[in-house]
């Protein structure tokens, strides 16, 4: 596969003996990777796991037996981490974090319950405020971001391609386009 916004028609790469199949897109450890290099799906195929293991455990989170602790352990170390699975490497965009960030508040709703307003003795559903004031932990959007600083501190310390990688500077300069300001932005010129 290659990774690359622009199209490339090369049909298969060849090295020494070996030839290796151009594929639009393949799953390697439980992770969707794309030629596109857009995690979108990844995210939505995420969600969805995610979606599914809550319906598994939504009878648990039901149970008045259950202490709020409890379920929210259960959220923190069965769902979780298989909506933030290989999430380190996702360049997100708002509306993804968004998602993630519905996709928490549904499932705190349903573990911190309708509360009863007094006068007029009906159950009303939780705002997010007052659902994060119950939760009292990090929300996944600051996991996300949180988990993405320990990764690239991993790659910064690590001695391996990765690093090559990030310090790769393009050979032959910088050179400002005519046109627009963009911002203060330039852009890289082929050579």
């Amino acid at each position: 596969m290659v990774i690359s916004r622009q199209e490339n028609h090369e049909e298969n790469l060849e090295v020494e003996n070996y030839k290796f199949e151009r594929v639009q897109n393949f799953k390697y450890m439980s992770v969707t990777i794309n030629g596109k290099n857009k995690n979108h799906e990844e995210i939505k195929i995420r969600l969805t796991a995610a979606n599914k293991c809550y319906n598994g455990v939504t009878s648990i989170l039901k149970l008045k037996q259950v202490s709020f602790k409890s379920k929210i352990t259960i959220y923190r170390v069965i769902i979780r981490p298989v909506l933030l699975y290989a999430c380190e490497t996702w360049p997100t965009t708002k509306g993804d974090e968004e998602k993630l960030a519905t996709l928490e508040r549904r499932i705190l709703r349903r573990i911190f319950e309708p509360k009863i307003n007094n006068t007029t003795r009906q159950y009303e559903k939780r705002n997010n405020i007052e659902i994060q004031q119950l939760y009292k932990e990090p929300q996944i959007v600051a996991v996300l971001k949180y988990r993405r600083m320990s990764w690239a501190g991993h790659v910064w310390r690590s001695n391996g391609l990765m690093k090559q990688v990030l310090e790769w500077k393009p050979q032959g300069g910088q050179e400002h386009l005519p046109g627009r300001n963009n911002g203060g932005l330039t852009r890289w010129r082929r050579i």
